[in-house]
């Protein structure tokens, strides 16, 4: 057993703040100190899961970005991205937070408080200090593991990382008597890492695991996840603790992964081996998983989960959500959207669906600032031809502001190609809006029919894409 599990004591003993009963919402303000050229990009994970995206707007007589200002009750763990790299940032109600963006410069961000003392400082750069100690929080991690001849090294990198990164905290904590809300929270977030990528094999839809020695399950039976899944207030801060509920039910579930009594499996595991809020959360996620694919008992599950969720947020979400894709189809200031065409000419989202009746439609939200977008298009490409003479349609639709980086980027990457369809979308529209979209990429599966059939729909490069394509071409 690796040492490291045995701060877990320490872990469940820490200061734990009351996020459920706080305050009324107050503000957390970000103010932008770089110049109108680069737009900072910020955006969170709510307690549903959901990217949550907002933007920093431009004040055109002063010629810089307005403050941001983000209503909440709880403290929410951000992340500024550029391109490829993110930062990492704990930010609590009443926080105003400046950001400094160095463009072609790592780290490419960093911040600074209102009350700038040293303490604020390093608790605001705590996250970009481990990025700039090669132990940050993020990828390699949430790779996961992979059973090959270098399984032990993995195993101890991981291990590495994780003592690292408390060493690093402690030693903080030591000497700049950091606040315990924030130890709490960065111990946690590390812990939940941690364990998340242990539990990486039993993610996915292939059984990789199978391939792991008995000695690993061994291991991670022994190492108490399931005492530190009781931590419900971590539910609305730490998204690595949500995302662990999850995995942990997988893992229980391991022996019925891809038979038809997955899901039933999953929802017995969840009931049984957690409890309050943490257990509500995994009984949604595992029904918002599963939205808009059509499962036979789907329904039934959907009127038990009724029965069996005492958090009324997670009941009210899952029957907003599973009437959106008809909501899609109805909603006349969704049909109305204006799209724009590479030819100049502008139609409506009714327009295109109308378009395109009769065809399986598979729509693609990007921009050219995006590089995990432009990174999926080769993949995209290798699709359309996979799947040419059946009666599929890509339709591409960039949230790009600007129309000629739009145009520019489409030659440049030759994405116009013969059979492709492309149109601007702007991304304050409540058809962007309402398809979650930035942030991006993101997809969206449409039937014959003019109904959507998954509003999350597979990236191009993810093999179970194809067959959900089939599905619907029957």
């Amino acid at each position: 057993m690796h040492p490291t599990t045995k701060l877990l004591g320490l872990l469940l003993l820490l200061l734990r703040v009351d996020l459920v009963n706080a305050q009324p919402s107050q503000f957390i303000t970000f103010i932008s100190e770089s110049s109108n050229e680069r737009r900072p990009f910020v955006y969170y994970q709510d307690q549903f899961q959901d990217n949550i995206t907002p933007f920093f707007r431009l004040d055109t007589v002063a010629g810089r970005w307005q403050p941001l200002q983000i209503a909440t009750k709880v403290p929410l763990c951000f992340r500024l991205s550029n391109d490829m790299e993110q930062a990492t940032i704990y930010a609590q109600p009443g926080d105003t937070i400046y950001v400094q963006t160095h463009l072609n410069k790592w780290p490419y961000y960093t911040f600074r408080g209102s009350k700038s003392s040293k303490v604020r400082l390093a608790e605001l750069n705590f996250f970009t200090e481990l990025n700039t100690r090669h132990i940050g929080i993020g990828l390699p991690d949430a790779a996961g593991l992979f059973f090959n001849a270098r399984y032990p090294f993995q195993m101890a990198g991981l291990c590495e990382k994780f003592d690292r990164r408390m060493a690093l905290l402690k030693r903080y904590n030591d000497s700049l008597h950091l606040a315990p809300a924030f130890v709490t929270f960065a111990c946690h977030r590390i812990r939940a890492q941690y364990l998340t990528a242990l539990f990486s094999p039993y993610y996915g839809k292939e059984r990789v695991f199978d391939q792991f020695p008995a000695s690993y399950m061994q291991t991670l039976d022994a190492i108490g996840v399931e005492h530190f899944l009781t931590n419900d207030t971590l539910l609305f801060t730490t998204q690595d603790y949500r995302v662990l509920a999850y995995d942990y039910v997988r893992y229980l579930s391991r022996a019925a992964h891809g038979t038809p009594q997955e899901l039933e499996t999953m929802y017995q595991q969840a009931s049984s081996a957690l409890r309050g809020r943490t257990r509500d959360y995994a009984l949604f996620y595992l029904l918002k998983q599963n939205l808009g694919k059509h499962l036979p008992s789907f329904n039934s599950y959907l009127e038990r989960f009724r029965r069996d969720c005492a958090t009324p947020d997670y009941v009210q979400y899952i029957d907003s959500v599973s009437n959106r894709p008809r909501i899609l189809q109805l909603e006349p200031d969704l049909l109305n959207t204006p799209l724009l065409s590479t030819t100049g000419e502008t139609s409506t989202w009714a327009q295109m669906l109308a378009r395109n009746r009769g065809k399986v439609l598979y729509l693609d939200l990007w921009a050219s600032w995006c590089g995990p977008c432009l990174a999926e298009m080769p993949a995209s490409a290798k699709l359309q031809t996979k799947l040419t003479g059946k009666e599929v349609q890509f339709v591409y639709f960039s949230v790009d502001r600007d129309k000629g980086k739009w145009l520019k980027s489409l030659e440049k990457e030759q994405l116009a190609q013969p059979g492709t369809q492309h149109y601007l979308l702007a991304p304050d529209s409540k058809l962007a809006k309402f398809l979650n979209a930035p942030p991006i990429p993101r997809y969206v599966l449409i039937d014959k029919q003019g109904q959507a059939a998954s509003l999350d729909a597979a990236r191009p490069s993810n093999p179970p894409l194809l067959a959900d394509i089939d599905n619907l071409l029957k």
